[in-house]
C-alpha cells in the first residue's frame, strides 16, 4: 500500500515503506526504478524517485521527459557532484538542449571539492571535474562560444594537466595566448604530474624545468626523454646524471641489465662530446674498463662505445 500511495503521487517522509525503510532501501528503489522506466511510466518513476531521495534519477528523469527548464533548475540546485551533473549535461546535449547543456556543465565546473571527511574525497571530485572540464571545452567551442570554451579548457588544465589540453588551450586562447601561455605554465610547475610537465617542457624547449620535474618521477623513460632533449644544451647535466645511473647498475655487477648501462654511457659520450671534451669522456671510458675489467659482458659492450 505505501508504495502504491507513492505511485499515485502521494509522498510523505517515509517514501514508499510504513515506518523506518529497511537497509536494502536504496537497492530496492533503484530496482524498481528500472522497472518502471522499461514500461515507459515515468509520471511514476518521478514519483519514486523524489520519494525515495533519488535525486540524481530524478532530475535525470525529468530531462529525458523534455522538462528542461526544471531539470537544469533542480539539478542547479540540488545535485552536488561534478559527476551527476555531468550525467545531466549530456543528457540535455543529446535532446539538444545545448545552452542548458553548457549551463549544468559550468556550474558543475564551479563545484568546490568537498572537505575530506564527507567520504567524497577531493581526488575524485577533481578527476571528474577534469573530465568535465573538456567536455565542456569541446561543447561551447562547436556552439561558437569560443570564450567559455576557454575557460573550461583551463579548468581542465588546471585540474589535469597534459599536453592534449596545452594545446587545446593554446588553440581557443588565439592571439590571447602570449598572455595566457605564462599562467598555466607556471600551474604547472606546481603540478605533481611529471608525465604532463616533462611531455610540455620539452614541447616548449624549457629544459631547466624539465629537469626540474624530474624530482617528482621515478619514470626512467621520462629522465630517458629529457637527457635526449638537453644533451647540446646542458651536457653537464647529461654527463651526471647519465654517469651515476650506468655506474649503479656496473658497480652492482647487474650482468642482465649492462645493455641499459651501455644506453646511459652512451647518452654521456654523446654529451661530453657536445661540451667539447672528448678527450675527457676517453679518460671516464678508460677508467671504467680498468675498474671492472674483469666483467668480460661489460667488457665486450664497452667496445661499441
Amino acid at each position: 500500500p505505501p508504495l502504491q500511495r507513492v505511485l499515485a503521487g502521494q509522498i510523505t517522509d517515509l517514501g514508499a515503506w510504513e515506518g523506518e525503510a529497511p537497509d536494502y532501501a536504496d537497492e530496492l528503489a533503484l530496482a524498481r526504478l528500472r522497472v518502471l522506466e522499461r514500461q515507459g511510466r515515468q509520471h511514476e518513476y518521478l514519483y519514486l524517485a523524489q520519494a525515495e531521495g533519488q535525486i540524481e534519477l530524478y532530475v535525470l528523469m525529468l530531462a529525458k521527459m523534455g522538462r528542461t527548464q526544471e531539470a537544469i533548475e533542480e539539478g542547479i540546485e540540488y545535485l552536488a557532484t561534478p559527476r551527476a551533473l555531468f550525467d545531466l549535461a549530456k543528457v540535455l546535449r543529446e535532446r539538444g538542449e545545448l545552452e542548458g547543456a553548457l549551463r549544468v556543465a559550468e556550474h558543475g565546473l564551479a563545484l568546490k571539492a568537498p572537505p575530506a571527511s564527507d567520504g567524497y574525497s577531493s581526488y575524485y571530485v577533481e578527476h571528474e571535474k577534469a573530465e568535465l572540464a573538456s567536455w565542456t571545452a569541446d561543447l561551447a567551442a562547436g556552439m561558437g562560444q569560443r570564450e567559455r570554451a576557454l575557460h573550461a579548457a583551463e579548468t581542465a588544465f588546471r585540474v589535469a594537466p597534459s599536453l592534449v589540453g596545452y594545446l587545446k588551450a593554446q588553440e581557443l586562447a588565439g592571439q590571447r595566448w602570449p598572455a595566457i601561455k605564462p599562467t598555466l605554465l607556471e600551474q604547472l610547475r606546481h603540478s605533481r604530474s611529471a608525465d604532463a610537465k616533462v611531455d610540455i617542457f620539452l614541447h616548449e624547449h624549457l629544459i631547466d624545468d624539465a629537469i626540474a620535474s624530474l624530482k617528482d618521477s621515478y619514470g626512467y623513460g621520462l629522465l630517458e626523454r629529457v637527457m635526449d632533449a638537453a644533451i647540446s644544451t646542458r651536457p653537464d647535466w647529461v654527463i651526471k646524471a647519465a654517469s651515476a645511473q650506468a655506474e649503479r647498475i656496473i658497480d652492482a655487477g647487474d650482468a642482465q641489465h649492462y645493455d641499459h648501462a651501455i644506453g646511459w654511457l652512451r647518452r654521456a659520450r654523446d654529451a661530453y662530446r657536445a661540451a667539447g671534451r672528448p678527450a675527457d669522456w676517453q679518460g671516464y671510458l678508460g677508467a671504467i674498463k680498468t675498474n671492472h675489467g674483469r666483467k668480460y659482458k661489460l667488457m665486450g659492450l664497452l667496445q661499441g662505445l
